[in-house]
């Protein structure tokens, strides 16, 4: 008796909110690029690495999340030495 594979299809949100996560990462490096760190591209950045981090989840990616989620405390750090 054959099983049935699981499905990985991800559900249509998380995948656009992948896309937009890498979206504003992406945004928030041009910014740094251009105007230096700033509490919008560092929140990009922050908002971005937690999106990723849930889409890649989903799919058991766990190098993207591993990934994600160190850049998700470095931009953590970055926005608190920022306003602190």
């Amino acid at each position: 008796m054959m099983r049935k594979a699981r499905s990985t299809k991800t559900p249509l949100m998380l995948e656009i909110a992948g896309w937009l996560g890498a979206f504003c990462i992406v945004i928030a490096f041009a910014l740094s690029i251009r105007s230096g760190q700033t509490f919008f591209s560092i929140s990009l950045n922050l908002l971005g690495s937690a999106a990723l981090v849930v889409e890649a989840y989903t799919k058991r990616d766990f190098q993207v999340v591993a990934l994600n989620a160190v850049w998700l405390v470095v931009a953590g750090y970055g926005l608190v030495s920022l306003l602190g």
